[in-house]
């Protein structure tokens, strides 16, 4: 169990077009502020490895409008049966959830795993997907190194793999690093931006699970 945690754990490169995206963003939304804006300033912050997971759940528990991860693999020790529940309890409370995955050339070890990903945590956001076809897509990229969570006015980007690294602290330590920015018009921009690219992005032929 612990090595399937540790399964490709390891890689963090970026994705030239998803920072991209957050550039673009972070100078939009610089010109865009206002003196009357600035008495609000954004929250910026870091986020050390075991945050990561108050932050997913939080997203998971509070999200009130939208929830968009970025991870490119997604495995059964992160999403299970409780993950895939209070996901549900976020759509049938209005939220928008966009789930972005996919790995280029990714070996396959065992009969489970599809490009890196498990099988059935695939299906459990697959058939979570088809109940609520309005409110929940999953996009399969040909390829993405991006680890990224936005939800509501909160964008995470980080070297953390949200759906596929648990981050218990009672497992050895691994250091992953990110950067939490709460700012309306940032995660409106990064929100917008992302979803407009991400048609280009996928797979010709994505597999439904």
């Amino acid at each position: 169990k612990v090595q399937l945690e540790k399964y490709n754990e390891d890689v963090v490169s970026k994705d030239p077009v998803f920072d991209q995206i957050i550039e673009v963003a972070e100078k939009k939304t610089s010109q865009k502020k206002s003196p009357e804006a600035l008495i609000s300033a954004p929250v910026i912050r870091g986020v050390d490895t075991f945050e990561h997971v108050i932050y997913l759940q939080k997203a998971l528990k509070n999200a009130r409008s939208r929830i968009l991860i970025i991870s490119p693999w997604i495995k059964g020790n992160v999403v299970n049966d409780v993950f895939v529940s209070d996901l549900e309890d976020r759509i049938k409370k209005g939220v928008r959830v966009d789930i972005v995955y996919g790995y280029k050339n990714q070996l396959v070890r065992n009969s489970d795993e599809y490009r890196g990903s498990h099988k059935h945590a695939l299906q459990k956001l697959y058939t979570l997907m088809k109940k609520y076809p309005q409110k929940m897509e999953i996009h399969e990229l040909d390829d993405t190194h991006a680890k990224i969570m936005l939800f509501d006015d909160v964008v995470i980007k980080t070297s953390f793999n949200w759906l596929s690294f648990k981050g218990d602290p009672k497992r050895t330590y691994r250091f992953e690093s990110g950067t939490y920015i709460e700012d309306p018009s940032h995660a409106d921009d990064v929100y917008t931006q992302i979803v407009a690219r991400l048609p280009d992005m996928k797979v010709p032929e994505p597999k439904i699970f």
